[in-house]
């Protein structure tokens, strides 16, 4: 009993919530209805929690040795998706003996894990314990260092990103302010190795986070499925789709997705829905919908802003994977988000519609014009259609096998064998 009282407080403290956990219970019972003062109360606790955390965590670090069979993922996420699902599917696949550990951000987001991976909720003792014992951190992002978890010597650390041959600049290079500069560091300072697809991409890394560290030109493992020739795995995952929309096997996708903006004044561009629909269903025939898929920054916003949508126009947002949508997905609408990307690696028609432009050239600014892509361009629902009308499917695949030949692109459908094989000799 005594031994697991103190494994209990021992978690509180490494979870930064001991004083909290302890006291403001204790005080909700004095104030309950006066939330304003509860705050306050909670704000307080919060002082001294932070700084019992920074020494438990330290105290967790030191004493959990590292276990070279541990391989804890992370995403931006927070989901089970991007590069490090596939790399976590391909270990599965090859039935390798490690402990597989996910880092969800929410407590459901646990079941979206398939067996044979063990999830840990963010922020919980769970979390921090695994990633004192991991002995290969596979993230997609700056994970680590936003939620104060330090890397150990004989750690090691893969970055995989989120996104290749995106044409907007990463924060990194754009943000200039303190915090992004300390984040800049523990990159270069953390990171053993950038996974990159293209010589493009490992320029980027070079440019902004990664200066002096080394680039594994392996390609990017979500991107497999997308070369993938298991006719009945692909119609599994259509199949899984189109059961998430609610519609019929040859009813047609257009998806629609945006990426979000860096000052604030975030919205969906006012399109056409119904003059968009009929020009695909002119142009490329059957029968279509169009999937609106918001950044994952805009989540909490998809039901509100599509509520006076089309019967036709579904919210793709609350869906995990986004590979897998593109499967399904026979047109790409985006602004600059670089989802599209890794789109054209199907060869499928993408088309560009924004109406922000040289507000966000000048804001965000491109790594290359926006009209050196492959992409038509328009700025409003009217030219949108124009382009969908105009569309020629020789020069467009024309244009996209020279897009990725510029952009030095190797992706084969074999980077997570390949990144498999480098963990295995991390590990070995």
């Amino acid at each position: 009993m005594l031994n697991s009282i103190r494994q209990k407080l021992y978690e509180l403290m490494v979870e930064g919530r001991l004083l909290e956990a302890v006291f403001h219970k204790m005080w909700s019972l004095f104030l309950k209805g006066c939330h304003k003062i509860g705050r306050g109360i909670g704000f307080l606790f919060g002082l001294p929690d932070r700084a019992i955390r920074h020494f438990a965590r330290k105290h967790l670090e030191k004493h959990t040795e590292i276990d070279k069979h541990t391989i804890l993922f992370l995403t931006y996420q927070g989901v089970y998706t991007c590069n490090p699902k596939a790399i976590a599917n391909e270990m599965l696949k090859q039935k390798l003996p490690y402990r597989l550990v996910w880092m969800t951000r929410k407590k459901d987001q646990e079941n979206t894990c398939p067996a044979g991976i063990e999830a840990v909720k963010r922020d919980s003792f769970a979390c921090y314990e695994a990633a004192a014992v991991a002995k290969v951190i596979i993230d997609n992002t700056h994970n680590l260092s936003r939620i104060g978890i330090a890397k150990k010597p004989g750690q090691v650390l893969l970055q995989t990103w989120h996104g290749s041959l995106g044409i907007k600049r990463l924060d990194g290079e754009v943000v200039k302010n303190k915090e992004w500069d300390r984040l800049a560091q523990i990159c270069q300072r953390d990171t053993d190795y950038c996974i990159s697809n293209s010589s493009f991409e490992t320029e980027v890394y070079r440019e902004s986070y990664w200066g002096d560290v080394p680039v594994l030109t392996y390609g990017h493992a979500r991107n497999d499925i997308l070369f993938s020739t298991d006719q009945e795995q692909l119609d599994r995952l259509d199949v899984k789709v189109r059961r998430f929309f609610e519609i019929k096997l040859k009813t047609k996708i257009a998806l629609y997705a945006p990426t979000h903006k860096d000052n604030g004044y975030e919205y969906l561009y006012d399109l056409d829905y119904f003059r968009i629909r009929e020009a695909l269903e002119k142009k490329f025939g059957g029968t279509w919908i169009i999937a609106v898929r918001f950044h994952s920054r805009l989540s909490s916003r998809s039901r509100r802003w599509l509520a006076s949508a089309p019967s036709f126009v579904f919210d793709a947002t609350a869906y995990p994977d986004i590979q897998e949508l593109m499967l399904s997905t026979s047109v790409g609408l985006t602004d600059y988000s670089s989802w599209v990307f890794d789109y054209i690696l199907l060869k499928r028609p993408v088309f560009i519609i924004a109406d922000d432009i040289e507000d966000f050239s000048q804001k965000r600014s491109f790594y290359y014009p926006l009209e050196s892509t492959p992409f038509s361009i328009a700025t409003n629902s009217h030219e949108l259609v124009n382009n969908i009308d105009n569309f020629n499917e020789v020069s467009y695949l024309q244009q996209v096998n020279d897009f990725l030949k510029d952009k030095g692109c190797m992706e084969d459908g074999h980077a997570a064998e390949r990144i498999v094989a480098k963990i295995k000799e991390l590990t070995s």
